[in-house]
């Protein structure tokens, strides 16, 4: 079975006093939905810049479509600067099911069985193979002893 790394995900976000044609070092942070997830901020005096660092250790389902949002804010007369960045992910099915009443199988008779996913994003594209031969078998399939 193909195991996928899962490795953290780190979000920088800038205050530039220049491109924003405010001057001062700004306050930068990181919210999810209306939740602070942090306010440290990194000054960077010689390019006179702010920074905060958002880190996702591990990404899950419950990071998807998750809107992340980055305030940068230097005076509190005028409204932060913000910008969004929204997770979205390809995930394999959490179920497969094959679904029928499960007889027995005799040669030369129809059965009808339907296989059902749920749990993909984007939804799972279903394929039926015939096997002829079983060394074609075992390579499409792990054994399990």
């Amino acid at each position: 079975m193909m195991k996928r790394l899962r490795r953290k995900r780190e979000f920088n976000c800038f205050a530039d006093p220049i491109l924003s044609g405010r001057s001062d070092a700004w306050s930068v942070s990181w919210w999810r939905n209306q939740t602070l997830i942090t306010d440290e901020t990194q000054y960077f005096p010689e390019r006179a810049k702010s920074q905060s660092i958002l880190k996702i250790e591990k990404l899950t389902r419950s990071h998807l479509l998750a809107v992340y949002s980055c305030e940068a804010n230097n005076s509190k007369r005028q409204p932060p600067l913000v910008v969004r960045v929204a997770i979205d992910m390809y995930l394999r099915p959490l179920e497969v099911d094959l679904i029928g009443n499960n007889p027995q199988f005799s040669a030369g008779k129809k059965y009808n069985i339907t296989c059902k996913s749920r749990g993909s994003r984007p939804p799972a594209v279903i394929s039926w193979w015939k096997i002829f031969d079983a060394r074609e078998y075992q390579q499409l399939l792990p054994v399990i002893l």
